[in-house]
Order: structure tokens, then sequence, then C-alpha cells
């Protein structure tokens, strides 16, 4: 054997002595410090992978206390990681103007239906000068400076285009709840 896979055969043995011996309690901390058993399953086999990397020295005199130590470190550490990944891909879809979609892509599906149809409704009661503005600055997610360029206004006029398309758009769906709502109640009748 070479010396390194030695020192690896060494700490595998040493983590797992450490697991057959400790298994029952560094899972019973895990399960405290986690709020689904897939997060302290990832939590124990990361804990299992640090113990081989960096075994547990001759000198630590209180090992349930050292092991609670690292799991509460490697706990928050987890969050951590999680919660600057989370702010990268919503920087990411920020920047490129993407939709971070909470549900799956079915949902996506059927926001981009959402949004056709209001657009649709919307270009059957609007200027075509008001429903280009809001065209462009929902379906293409132009800014207002890039809509003011492509349509030869003022970027006060395209302000002023999607803020009275916006309110138009929400007393039309404000109408259609009505109805649906007074429809529901003729059908419950």
């Amino acid at each position: 054997m070479e010396p390194d896979n030695e020192k690896l055969s060494e700490n595998v043995k040493a983590a797992l002595d450490i697991i057959l011996e400790h298994g029952v309690y560094i899972r019973q901390v895990i399960r405290g410090l986690t709020v689904n058993d897939s997060d302290a399953e990832d939590l124990f086999q990361d804990f299992f992978l640090r113990l081989v990397q960096r075994p547990i020295g001759p000198r630590v005199k209180n090992i349930r206390g050292f092991l609670r130590k690292l799991l509460v470190f490697d706990a928050l550490d987890t969050q951590r990681r999680a919660r600057r990944r989370a702010a990268r891909v919503e920087k990411y879809c920020r920047y490129f103007k993407k939709s971070v979609n909470n549900g799956g892509p079915g949902d996506a599906i059927v926001e981009e239906e959402q949004l056709d149809a209001l657009l649709g409704a919307f270009d059957q009661y609007e200027a075509r000068q008001r429903s280009l503005a809001v065209r462009l600055r929902f379906r293409e997610a132009r800014s207002n400076a890039e809509i003011a360029a492509i349509m030869g206004i003022s970027e006060d006029s395209v302000s002023r285009y999607i803020s009275t398309a916006l309110a138009k758009m929400r007393k039309i769906m404000e109408d259609v709840r009505k109805k649906e709502g007074s429809d529901n109640d003729a059908e419950r009748k």
C-alpha cells in the first residue's frame, strides 16, 4: 500500500469507530439541528466524510461535546452555503431578468400562459402605443429607457403608459374576479 492509502484507511477506520461508538448520539444531535430526514441524512454523511478527512486528535477528552460542537458548526455552515447559493441564484435571475420560479416547470408554463392571455386581452382594450409599452416591459423585460428608445418617446411617457396600463389591468382583473365570484354564487344556489 502507498503511504497516502494507508493514512486514508486509518482515517476511515477511526471515523467508523467513532460512528459505531457514538452513532446514536450523533443522529440525535443531527435530528435536533435539521428540519427533515433528507437534510439529516446529508449532514450525517458529510459529517462522516469530515471525520475521514480530519480525524479527531488524541488530545480531545470530551468526545461527545466535541462531536456536538463539530455538528453545530457543520449545520450552520450548510445553512450558510444554502443561503449564499440562493442569493447567487436570485442575483443571477435579476441580472438576466429571469423568473425565480419556486414551483416546478409546470408552474412556469402556467405563468407564461397567464401572461400571454392577460396581454392578449389587454391588447383588445388598449391603445396600440400603451399595449406595445406593456408588452416590451413584461414580455421582453425591457427597461423604460430601452422602451423609450424603441418607441421613439420619452421615458416619462413610457412610465405613464405602463402606469395607466397596469391600473386598467387591475380593474379588468377585479371585474373578472367579481364576475367569477357571482357565477360561483349562482352555481351554489
